[in-house]
């Protein structure tokens, strides 16, 4: 039994290890997006200043203020995203220092639950900024167009 155990709970902490590693992954194509999208923002604004179109100027200012609030929230989540990372390896750290198998078992199996959660939390932003990014490319497109 207490071989199982001992297996069990080496699988949890690789799983723990390899969640993590994924989630610094997604945080790092979500950097992606940011650069992305600060670069639209930034040619929207040169835009923005060489206009003389008054219709031009609120469509483009528009588009800048969108793309400046979708920015600060893409920066928040990253913050957060660093966070939690934190907070899961200060969990990791704490279950070497339970005192029985059982609480370490049961806390093993709630940090992997969270960072599951979290991955697929991470795969629902990444996909919404992945459609920004997109959006941002058709934009161009019609620019140039």
């Amino acid at each position: 039994m207490k071989q199982i155990q001992l297996q069990t709970t080496q699988s949890g902490l690789q799983r723990i290890i390899s969640n993590m590693s994924y989630m610094r992954k997604e945080k790092n194509r979500l950097a992606v997006r940011q650069v992305v999208i600060r670069r639209a923002l930034k040619k929207v604004e040169d835009q923005l200043n060489q206009c003389e179109d008054i219709d031009e100027i609120l469509s483009l200012q528009d588009t800048a203020d969108n793309l400046c609030s979708i920015s600060s929230d893409l920066e928040s989540f990253r913050d957060h995203l660093e966070i939690e990372l934190d907070k899961i390896r200060r969990g990791v750290e704490a279950l070497s220092s339970l005192p029985n198998e059982a609480g370490f078992v049961s806390f093993q199996a709630y940090i992997i639950e969270d960072t599951e959660l979290a991955i697929k939390n991470l795969l629902n932003v990444r996909s919404y900024y992945d459609q920004v990014v997109e959006s941002i490319k058709a934009m161009k497109d019609e620019s140039v167009g």
